[in-house]
C-alpha cells in the first residue's frame, strides 16, 4: 500500500494549532515574585543543541522572572546521574525520562512529582491532547509522572539508499514490503571485493538493543502482557522472529561474525550501523522520526527515501506494526527547588508554542495531535508520509520498573543467537526464563 494513501491528509488551516496553543496560553501562569532559575537536564545534542537553545530564549521572553540552565547529558549514563542527583537531594527542576528504559522504574520508587494537580488547575486534558499511547507511557498507577515531549508513534521507519538501488537494478519507487522481499534486495544490494564486503545490503540487527523486540511486532508476536506480569515472546512468533535474524545473516554474510567490522562495536544498547550508512557502507537503515534532522547534519546530499516498515510474508497474521516505548518526556523530581517554574516550562515544551517550534525545525511529528495538522510539516521533510504511516501502525507496549534489566537480556539473548554461541530456540528460552525471574522478582515485592 501506498504511504501516501495512508497518510493523515494535511489541513489547509491553523485552526486546531491554534486551538492547543490558546489552551496552553490561557491556562493559569506561574504567579512569579522574584527571579527564579530551572535547572534543566536534557541530551538533545548534535544539530538539536541549538534548537534547544531557541526553546529556552523564547520561553525566557515570555517568562522573564525564570532562567533555564540546562545541561546535556549522555544517554548512557543519565539514569546514574539522575539518581546520584535525587540521593544528594540536588535534583535538576527538569528531567528528560526514557519511556522505555528507565521512566518506570523512577516512577516506581516514588522519585518523580504527580502532575495531575497541576493538569487540574490549568485545565488540561493530556488524552485529548496527546496521542493516547504516548501519554501511556507516562502514566504509572493511574497517575501522570511525565509529558511527553516527544512522540513514539512511528519511532521505527525504513530508510533506502535510492543511488544504491539504481545501481543495483532495483527500482527505488518499489521498496520492499516483507521480510522476503528484503531479503532479496539486501543480496543485491551487497557488495563485495576480493571476496571481502565492502557495502551491506541490510544489517536487522544493527540498532538498538538489537531489534528483537521491533522485528517480533512485524511478525504479529507479543513481548509481554497487557498487566506486565508474563513474558510471552518465548512463541513461534518469537522463534520465528530470532531465527530469521541469526538466518538473515547466515544465508546473505556467511555468518554475523562476518560483518562484525561493518555492523561496529557493542554498546549499551546494542550495535549502531549509523556512521555507514552515512558513508554509504550500508544500503538500507532502520531509523526513527528523528533522522531527518541527522541526515542533515551527516550526511546532507544522500539521496534517501523512506518507507514503511517490511514485516513477515509468511505469517498471514503479520502486517507492518510499529511497536512503542522508545519515546521521551519531561518529568519533575520530588525535592525539585522550584516546581511551579518547572511546571510552566514542562507545558510549554511538550503542549505548547516550545514544542511546535523545536519539531518545526526537525521536520518530525510531535505529541501533541493538532499541531501535526500544520502544513509546515510538509515543507522540507521528505519523509513525513512515511513517518505518518508508520505512527498510524504504532501499538503500545507495557514497560516494568526492571525494563532496562529486561531490555539487557533480551540483548544477550539476541547476541548469543547471533554470534552462534547458542541456538536460536536455547537463547529464546534462556531469555525469557531470565526476564520472567526478573519481573516475578520485582511484582512479589510489591
Amino acid at each position: 500500500m501506498e504511504v501516501a494513501v495512508i497518510r493523515r491528509r494535511l489541513t489547509s488551516t491553523l485552526s486546531g494549532v491554534l486551538g492547543v496553543l490558546a489552551l496552553i496560553a490561557g491556562s493559569q501562569a506561574f504567579a512569579q515574585s522574584a527571579p527564579t532559575e530551572i535547572t534543566y537536564w536534557h541530551v538533545w545534542g548534535g544539530a538539536r543543541l541549538p534548537m534547544v537553545e531557541k526553546m529556552i530564549a523564547d520561553f525566557e521572553a515570555l517568562h522573564p522572572d525564570i532562567t533555564v540552565e540546562h545541561t546535556l547529558l549522555d544517554q548512557g549514563d543519565m539514569a546514574a546521574r539522575y539518581l546520584t542527583a535525587i540521593a544528594a537531594g540536588d535534583p535538576p527542576d527538569v528531567m528528560m525520562m526514557h519511556s522505555g528504559r528507565f521512566f518506570p522504574t523512577f516512577a516506581n520508587r516514588g522519585v518523580l512529582l504527580d502532575l495531575g494537580p497541576y493538569l487540574e488547575r490549568d485545565g488540561m486534558d493530556v488524552n485529548e491532547i496527546f496521542y493516547g499511547s504516548d501519554v501511556s507511557n507516562y502514566t504509572w498507577n493511574g497517575k501522570v509522572y511525565g509529558l511527553p515531549v516527544s512522540t513514539d508513534n512511528g519511532g521505527w521507519n525504513f530508510f533506502y539508499d535510492v543511488d544504491a538501488f539504481v545501481e543495483a537494478g532495483l527500482d527505488p519507487n518499489k521498496p520492499p514490503t516483507t521480510w522476503q522481499e528484503l531479503e532479496e534486495y539486501a543480496a543485491a544490494l551487497t557488495v563485495r571485493e576480493n571476496g571481502k564486503i565492502t557495502r551491506l545490503g541490510f544489517s536487522p540487527a544493527s540498532t538498538e538493543n538489537y531489534a528483537f523486540k521491533e522485528w517480533l511486532y512485524l511478525n504479529n508476536g507479543q513481548f509481554i502482557s497487557d498487566d506486565g506480569r508474563q513474558i510471552l515472546f518465548n512463541s513461534d512468533e518469537g522463534l520465528t522472529t530470532l531465527s530469521w535474524m541469526v538466518g538473515f545473516y547466515d544465508r546473505l554474510y556467511g555468518g554475523f561474525n562476518n560483518v562484525l567490522a561493518l555492523v561496529g562495536e557493542p554498546s549499551v544498547s546494542g550495535r549502531n550501523i549509523k556512521g555507514n550508512w552515512y558513508n554509504g557502507l550500508v544500503a538500507m537503515h532502520v531509523d526513527g522520526v528523528w533522522h531527518l534532522a541527522q541526515l542533515a547534519e551527516n550526511a546532507p546530499d544522500k539521496n534517501v527515501r523512506a518507507s514503511l516498515m517490511p514485516y513477515n510474508g509468511e505469517n498471514p497474521d503479520a502486517r507492518v506494526r510499529n511497536v512503542g516505548g522508545i519515546g521521551w518526556a519531561y518529568s519533575i523530581p520530588v525535592g525539585s527547588s522550584n516546581p511551579d517554574a518547572a511546571w510552566e516550562f514542562v507545558k510549554y515544551t511538550t503542549a505548547g508554542e516550545g514544542n511546535l517550534n523545536f519539531f518545526l525545525a526537525q521536520g518530525r511529528p510531535t505529541p501533541v495531535i493538532a499541531f501535526n495538522d500544520d502544513p509546515r510539516f510538509a515543507e522540507g521533510n521528505p519523509y513525513l508520509d512515511a513517518f505518518l504511516a508508520n505512527a498510524a501502525a504504532t501499538d503500545g507496549i507495557v514497560n516494568s520498573p526492571v525494563q532496562d534489566e529486561i531490555d539487557r537480556i533480551v540483548m544477550e539473548m539476541t547476541e548469543a543467537a547471533l554470534l552462534g554461541k547458542m541456538t536460536p530456540q536455547a537463547a529464546l528460552e534462556k531469555g525469557a526464563k531470565d526476564a520472567q525471574a526478573a519481573l516475578d522478582e520485582f511484582w512479589s515485592n510489591q
